[in-house]
C-alpha cells in the first residue's frame, strides 16, 4: 500500500503508509528523549560541570554575574575608604607624595631600561670591533699588546715570546686595555639592565600593588615604608662605569637615564 504518490518529472515515487498512531507515539517519545537531554544538560551547566552546550544556555554570564557584583561592590567600598582616608591631610599628602614618586620611578626605570639596551648594543658592537681588528696568532687566537708592549691572549695570559715573535703587526690594532675596557663595559651594562629589571619587578610592581590595594589600604606607616624602598634601592649608574673612550657623553647618557626627579 501507499498513502501519497509524488511526482518528480515523469517519475512517480511511492513512499510508505505509517499509521498515525505509531507515528505520534514516535514523536512523542523523540520529543520526550530531546526533552530529558536538555534538563540534564541544564543541571549539569548550573552545577558547573562542562556540557558542550555552554554557549547556548548561557549561563556562564549568569555565573559570572555574582562575581561582578562582588568587584563591583569590593569598588565601592575600596572607594569609600580611599575618601575616608583622604580626608585626613596627613594621610592624603604622603599617599600622593609617594604615588607621584612612584609614577616618576617608574618613567624613569622605563626610560633607563630603554637607555641601557641601546648603550648594550653599541658595547657589543665597539667590542666585536676591537676583536675583528687584534692580531692573530698562527692558530688564529686573538692577541693583544699592552702598555708595556707585553703581548697577552684574551683571558690576560702571556704569549709564549716564539709565537709572538710569528705575529704580523700592522700597526691599528687594538690594544689590551681597550679589549678589557670593552669588555668590563658589556659586563657592567648587562649587570646593570638585570638590576634595572629586579628593581621594576620587586619593588615598583609590588609599591604599586599596595598602592592600589582594594581591600586593605597602606597605612601611614606603610607609605612611609614604600616611599623609602623606592628611592633607596633605585639601581645607580654608578654600577655601570663609563667607557674611557667616551666618558662624558656615556656618563651622562646613563645619569639622565636613570635618576629620579626629586620633590
Amino acid at each position: 500500500m501507499v498513502d501519497d504518490v509524488r511526482r518528480q518529472g515523469s517519475k512517480e515515487v511511492a513512499t510508505p503508509d505509517v499509521p498515525d498512531d505509531d507515528f505520534a507515539l514516535a514523536t512523542r517519545r523523540a520529543a520526550e528523549t530531546r526533552l530529558r537531554h536538555e534538563i540534564a544538560d541544564f543541571g549539569n551547566e548550573a552545577a558547573g560541570r562542562e556540557t558542550g552546550r555552554l554557549s547556548r544556555y548561557g549561563l556562564a554570564d549568569r555565573e559570572d554575574a555574582p562575581r561582578g557584583r562582588e568587584k563591583d561592590r569590593k569598588a565601592r567600598a575600596f572607594r569609600a575608604l580611599m575618601e575616608a582616608l583622604l580626608s585626613d591631610p596627613a594621610y592624603r599628602e604622603r599617599y600622593e607624595r609617594v604615588v607621584e614618586r612612584l609614577q616618576s620611578a617608574e618613567r624613569a626605570t622605563e626610560d633607563a631600561l630603554a637607555d641601557v639596551a641601546k648603550e648594550l648594543a653599541e658595547a657589543e658592537r665597539d667590542l666585536d670591533d676591537i676583536q675583528k681588528r687584534a692580531a692573530r696568532l698562527p692558530n688564529g687566537a686573538r692577541v693583544y699588546r699592552d702598555a708595556h708592549g707585553v703581548v697577552r691572549h684574551e683571558d690576560g695570559s702571556v704569549v709564549d715570546d716564539v709565537l709572538a715573535a710569528t705575529i704580523i703587526w700592522r700597526g691599528d690594532e687594538p690594544s689590551y686595555e681597550e679589549m678589557t675596557s670593552a669588555q668590563a663595559r658589556l659586563q657592567q651594562l648587562h649587570a646593570l639592565l638585570e638590576a634595572l629589571r629586579l628593581y621594576q619587578a620587586d619593588v615598583l610592581g609590588p609599591a604599586r600593588d599596595r598602592l592600589e590595594d582594594r581591600d586593605e589600604p597602606p597605612t601611614l606607616e606603610e607609605l612611609d615604608t614604600i616611599l623609602l624602598a623606592i628611592e633607596e634601592t633605585m639601581p645607580s649608574h654608578s654600577e655601570a662605569s663609563p667607557d674611557p673612550v667616551e666618558p662624558a657623553r656615556r656618563d651622562a647618557a646613563l645619569t639622565a637615564s636613570i635618576e629620579v626627579p626629586s620633590l
